[in-house]
């Protein structure tokens, strides 16, 4: 049996240009396609409406696979990209071969206020009243660890924001999404990654996640909130074990 393609889901705001060029190294690493679909209203989807349901999240995020894009697929998703992967594998489970929530948090299981640090929902409002430009900063400096990250990726993100920025009212229908998902634990393989320096959601939204549905649990010392360009090699690593024991195990 071959190996299965990956797809990457971002979170609130971003889109597949955020991933910088993780998916290309996660591709050479892997051997596999790796697609990167963008939630409406973010990125190449900018002015679109975005979902306020998470089967309609799927549904949209499902369709721009192209069709030589088989399932089954290794899912990661990144917050509510972990949300959406989590809705994915509900609603078609054929489809998912392992799905990895990175710093995913869950309705319920929670209080409001470590799924969204405090000092996060003091800046929020300032967020929405800046605009998509001025906005770019303040996210990074709240979910990059890595300074030189941050000062690196600033202009581009910027220059992004101002072609094809996130508009307000989409960032609140993908708050809106977040805070309501709840999906039904996965039926199949699913990994947590987490990060301890997550200054956007508290990482006890993982560990809590983790424990309620029995789930592995791996985590980084240094990272925040967007492991992926705080530490890509590292998440490279832990995903390609995860992967290949999956396969492994399903292997008749």
């Amino acid at each position: 049996m071959g190996r299965h393609a990956v797809v990457l889901l971002r979170g609130v705001s971003r889109d597949a240009r955020h991933w910088q060029q993780w998916p290309v190294s996660l591709t050479q690493a892997w051997g596999q396609a790796v697609y990167c679909p963008d939630i409406p209203g973010n990125g190449r989807l900018w002015q679109q409406v975005s979902p306020c349901h998470l089967a309609e999240l799927v549904t949209a995020l499902r369709a721009q696979l192209p069709n030589a894009a088989q399932p089954p697929w290794h899912i990661v998703g990144l917050s509510l990209g972990g949300l959406a992967g989590l809705g994915w594998a509900q609603a078609l489970p054929h489809e998912v071969a392992s799905l990895t929530l990175i710093n995913t948090s869950l309705a319920g299981l929670n209080p409001w206020y470590q799924r969204l640090r405090p000092g996060a929902l003091l800046r929020l409002p300032w967020a929405l009243l800046l605009g998509a430009v001025a906005r770019e900063p303040m996210l990074l400096a709240m979910t990059v660890q890595d300074p030189l990250v941050r000062t690196t990726c600033l202009p581009q993100w910027q220059r992004w924001a101002k072609a094809m920025g996130t508009r307000r009212s989409n960032l609140l229908r993908q708050l809106y999404c977040a805070a309501r998902a709840a999906p039904a634990r996965p039926a199949c393989p699913t990994l947590v990654l987490a990060s301890r320096q997550d200054r956007l959601v508290y990482c006890a939204c993982s560990a809590r996640l983790a424990a309620y549905w029995q789930l592995p649990i791996r985590w980084h010392e240094q990272a925040g909130h967007d492991l992926p360009l705080d530490a890509p090699d590292w998440l490279t690593a832990q995903l390609l074990a995860w992967w290949q024991r999956c396969e492994a195990s399903a292997a008749p």
